[in-house]
């Protein structure tokens, strides 16, 4: 019997042998995977000090609250803002309807709290997010939204006043402490994020692969570090908690407080991965399989240099990418000189014509047919000229500047403005006719577009008011405020609007003005952008030099990457960006100007850097009087490069505008 039992346990164990071996190899991100070429695949994590203190913000932040009549007043009485860690202050202010009634609640406008306030001019922008009129139902609560740039360190006190009664004479005043600084933060490092890089086709690490981990608004990073021998990286990193208590009760406008890791690795596909929590005493495993990336390279195909005091500023293509309308322009302050405005024909590069203009023209646009060109100018005109021989078809005295025109896409109406008065006007194209205009807010027009079957169009004022009209009558769709003019608008096909500027907060409005999202953009300024045909994916850069990658439907971000630097005049500079962002119809690729290198950057949807090209610099003495008087801050540098983009429906063509006065094509091989 005994015979028989061991007989059987021999059976047993050779069964069990077999299989196991027949078992499938672990893959790369399974705990159980050895590497092939790895004699020792542990990790050993330095131990964590938790017993190290979290640093503390300079100034205390309280919770206060207030009360006018029924309505609950609930702020933060400091805003605290880092050059660093919070580029920028957002204060938000919670009104609560306590009682049994419809109520309306007043309060001032964002210039208005500036004058009254005297805030320092170090602080370049103050807004506001809100009407100055509030109506809130029985238990309804509403957050008012108010950014201080905070552009240098300091502090400054501003009153916010709040009342029901005409006279204002229940008026509650609030008083809040905006503190700017810029001190070095010691986060210590409390958490541990690890684990292998491996290339995804051979299941193989990867040697040498520098990861980087950043701090939630990407102006700092983490820790960075470079993988080993055998493919492993560890990254000490402050935990998540910590940064989250050095804020302490401050309300933010962040969406997350979490980092984000990329990978920028030659080769291979950009890799990022953003929402990453681990917190104080916390190791995370991380292993990234990397994916290599497909050749992609672009030429130039032609260049064009001019003769003119501004150098290139908007570019504008007519739907069949037959020929390109280019403008000249600046920062302020103003040179208040006489310039000139360009056609191309983007096939061979041949300059059509050019049509002389007394100033500089920020507004730009051509008919989707290519027929007629519009150009507002600083010398108070609007000019609409024949594109087959440059001809002027008619011109309109605005009295005074502008710097807007957009046309509707069946190339019939001229929107622009200021005009005579007005805020705004649609033009009839075809006998210069005023087919509507509208006033009342009497601020600049400074952004539009049109509705893809043009029934309807958007405004976006100097104010931060931001409305959709009736292309037909004129009538108001819908209003809302976004703190300053947008920089950066776009409609998708079905109806939803995308804005953003200087108010660094990207909204998205449904058909009917209901925020379907906002995003703080936690760098810096938004310049430009774009929007895929099919609006699925939108692009936006920044003065910072970012650029993020987001999916509309949520306001997630799928990635971002920062601009590398690059060469100017034999030195490595930062780059920043400028008006420069654009992305083909199809959504595949992108393409980002910087400063104040002549660069050009050209990524695909994965966010790879698939063509790199950073152009000399024209040293033409007719633009002495620019450079000279181009501003201050981030303008310094951003006026000096890449100024604006546009490119192909598959990419296939880059267009490119340069501040010293070129124009350059470039072909997809």
């Amino acid at each position: 019997m005994r015979v028989y039992l061991y007989i059987l346990m021999i059976i047993l164990f050779i069964i069990a042998f077999i299989g196991l071996s027949g078992c499938e190899k672990p893959e790369p991100g399974d705990s159980a995977y050895i590497p092939e070429n790895t004699k020792d695949n542990g990790f050993h994590l330095p131990p964590i000090d938790i017993s190290q203190p979290v640093p503390q913000m300079p100034i205390s932040v309280d919770i206060k609250k207030k009360y006018l009549g029924n309505i609950e007043i609930t702020y933060n009485n400091v805003i605290y803002a880092h050059q660093i860690y919070s580029l920028g202050g957002d204060l938000f202010i919670h009104l609560k309807n306590n009682g049994d009634e419809v109520e309306r609640v007043y309060t001032d406008k964002a210039e208005d709290i500036a004058l009254q306030n005297n805030i320092p001019s170090w602080n370049r922008h103050f807004f506001s997010f809100q009407n100055t009129s509030i109506i809130l139902q029985p238990g309804e609560e509403r957050i008012l939204h108010y950014f201080a740039s905070m552009d240098d360190i300091g502090q400054f006190d501003i009153d916010f006043n709040f009342w029901q009664r005409a006279d204002r004479s229940d008026r509650v005043t609030i008083n809040v402490i905006f503190y700017s600084d810029n001190q070095p933060i010691e986060f210590p490092n409390t958490a541990i994020i690890y684990g292998y890089i491996y290339d995804k086709q051979t299941n193989q690490p990867l040697k040498g692969v520098e990861v980087t981990c950043c701090f939630y608004n990407g102006r700092e990073y983490a820790s960075r570090e470079r993988t080993d021998d055998f493919g492993r990286y560890i990254l000490m990193v402050p935990g998540v908690d910590d940064v989250e208590t050095f804020f302490g009760k401050q309300e933010l406008g962040y969406s997350s407080l979490r980092y984000f890791i990329y990978i920028d690795h030659p080769g291979y596909e950009y890799f990022y991965k953003e929402d990453i929590e681990v917190n104080r005493g916390e190791n995370l495993r991380l292993d990234i399989d990397l994916e290599p990336a497909e050749d992609t390279m672009y030429t130039l195909n032609w260049e064009d240099k001019v003769h003119d005091y501004f150098g290139f500023f908007w570019l504008n293509v007519d739907s069949q990418w037959n020929k390109v309308f280019a403008t000249q322009a600046k920062h302020p302050p103003e040179l208040n000189r006489a310039t000139n405005v360009y056609l191309y024909d983007i096939e061979t590069g041949e300059q059509l014509w050019r049509y002389p203009v007394d100033d500089e023209c920020w507004g730009s646009a051509i008919t989707g047919d290519g027929v007629y060109a519009a150009a507002g100018s600083h010398d108070g005109h609007v000019y609409l000229i024949n594109t087959v021989d440059g001809s002027l078809k008619w011109s309109k005295n605005c009295g005074g500047m502008n710097r807007e025109v957009e046309f509707s896409h069946d190339g019939k109406l001229l929107l622009t403005g200021p005009y005579q008065g007005y805020d705004f006007v649609l033009f009839n194209v075809e006998d210069g006719a005023i087919n509507l205009s509208y006033s009342g807010f009497d601020q600049w027009l400074r952004n539009s577009r049109f509705t893809r079957d043009d029934s309807k169009f958007v405004v976006g004022l100097s104010g931060g008011y931001l409305a959709m009209f009736n292309a037909t009558d004129g009538s108001m769709i819908w209003e809302n405020w976004i703190g300053e003019f947008p920089l950066f608008l776009t409609i998708d096909k079905n109806g939803n609007t995308y804005a953003c500027g200087k108010g660094r907060t990207l909204f998205s409005f449904d058909p009917y003005g209901n925020t379907r999202w906002s995003y703080r953009i936690p760098d810096h300024t938004v310049t430009s952008g774009g929007l895929s045909e099919d609006g699925s994916k939108l692009i936006v850069g920044t003065v910072g030099g970012w650029i993020y990658f987001i999916d509309t439907s949520n306001d997630s971000i799928i990635w971002r990457d920062k601009l590398p630097d690059a060469a100017r005049n034999g030195d490595v500079v930062t780059s920043v960006g400028h008006n420069a962002v654009s992305i083909s119809s199809n959504g595949r690729y992108i393409a980002v100007g910087g400063a104040p290198a002549n660069l050009l950057v050209i990524l695909n949807e994965k966010g790879t850097r698939v063509f790199e090209h950073t152009a000399e610099f024209n040293d033409d003495p007719i633009l002495n009087d620019k450079w000279n008087t181009i501003g201050e801050g981030a303008s310094e540098s951003s006026q000096k490069g890449v100024m604006c983009t546009v490119i192909s429906e598959n990419g296939e063509k880059v267009i490119v505008a340069y501040g010293d006065n070129y124009i350059r094509c470039f072909m997809k091989q």
